[in-house]
């Protein structure tokens, strides 16, 4: 569930009233300590704060792929703190680089997969005291149990973009302006953008998943007077990744086909049986995370494309540009109520393929 986030309050600058010297044109000739200290727009200056922003937010089976707002601007000296309520997610100030793969080979394993780990780990490290834009950053992953949500200090004016390394259409600015004395951020109305942006997010991955169910299931004729059916095993939005299956109830005649396709930017799978666990993570002696992946749930598992009941089918890590595609296939020959669940999310989607007699 999203959460508002409480906001820092800005540092005031404390004034006291001058002395007075008893002397009527004296008293109206000086300057108070009030007019010595105010700013030109006639307010007290302020002195650095930090505003907050969120990484994502959801509320099941709808996670928002945006940053919460998704532009703010702050002055020269100012700090961004981000906190991810919903997830892991990455701030990554990539300049001219282009964005790192999510999954490579591990160098001394080659067989092995493993989460970029220029992706998982912050750089540079230790993290810098402040960030003028002369060089890459990156948080490393954060949100949920994982790494340390970021605070970004900015030295430098001028405009400075933003992404998340795992959700690509997650992208955000930092606007600084070389006014270290001016007005400072108004939190509150960050927050207040935020909670709109959030809204009406939510809203568009509610309203598309409403859409989808009221439809009926995509279909083709099959041989032998059978049919092909299509599930939709998760899709994106432009602004949201729903994790569902669509429709999550499927009622076919025995010798009908199911496809299932990957409509979404994040991977899924199709896994008949207990679901297998994404990754190993270890911690090396030089602090770097390293994040293994299980080849079970990379690869395809099944003795064939025709499901037996009690045997385990897996479809392997379904993604766009992925080895595998976007697409897996079963023909279910016999009668049967058939559960099976995506394992990258077993505790939220789950789905039934029911074969009448």
């Amino acid at each position: 569930m999203p959460r508002c986030l409480t906001a820092l309050a800005a540092i005031s600058v404390l004034v006291c009233a001058a002395a007075c010297s008893g002397d009527d044109d004296d008293e109206s000739d000086s300057p108070t300590e009030d007019e010595t200290n105010a700013s030109p727009t006639g307010s007290p200056s302020a002195g650095p704060v930090t505003v907050q922003v969120e990484a994502g937010a959801a509320e099941e089976p709808v996670f928002v792929r945006a940053f919460l707002p998704e532009d703010v601007t702050v002055r020269a000296g100012d700090s961004v703190a981000w906190t991810a309520p919903a997830g892991e997610h990455t701030v990554s100030f990539l300049g001219e680089v282009e964005p790192f793969p999510l999954i490579v080979p591990e160098p001394a394993s080659p067989a092995d997969a493993v989460l970029n780990p220029r992706v998982v780990n912050p750089e540079p490290d230790p993290a810098p005291a402040g960030f003028d834009g002369t060089f890459l950053y990156n948080s490393g992953l954060f949100g949920g149990d994982e790494g340390q949500p970021p605070t970004l200090t900015f030295t430098a004016p001028g405009t400075f973009e933003y992404q998340c390394l795992i959700h690509p259409q997650m992208s955000g600015t930092v606007s600084v302006l070389d006014d270290p004395e001016g007005e400072p951020p108004d939190q509150s109305g960050i927050d207040e953008e935020a909670a709109t942006q959030r809204e009406d997010y939510l809203a568009e991955g509610q309203e598309a998943l409403a859409e989808l169910r009221a439809e009926e299931p995509e279909s083709v004729a099959g041989p032998n007077e059978t049919t092909a059916w299509q599930v939709i095993a998760g899709f994106s939005t432009d602004h949201t990744d729903v994790r569902a299956f669509v429709p999550e109830t499927l009622e076919i005649d025995p010798g009908d086909t199911v496809i299932w396709v990957n409509q979404a930017s994040e991977p899924h799978t199709v896994t008949f049986g207990e679901p297998l666990p994404l990754e190993s993570v270890e911690t090396l002696a030089n602090g770097q995370v390293r994040r293994v992946l299980n080849p079970e749930i990379l690869n395809v598992a099944l003795g064939g494309f025709e499901y037996i009941d009690g045997e385990f089918f897996h479809s392997g890590l379904l993604l766009e540009n992925g080895p595998l595609g976007v697409r897996f296939e079963l023909l279910f020959p016999n009668p049967g109520r058939f559960e099976y669940v995506d394992s990258l999310y077993f505790d939220l989607m789950r789905g039934v393929i029911v074969v009448g007699d």
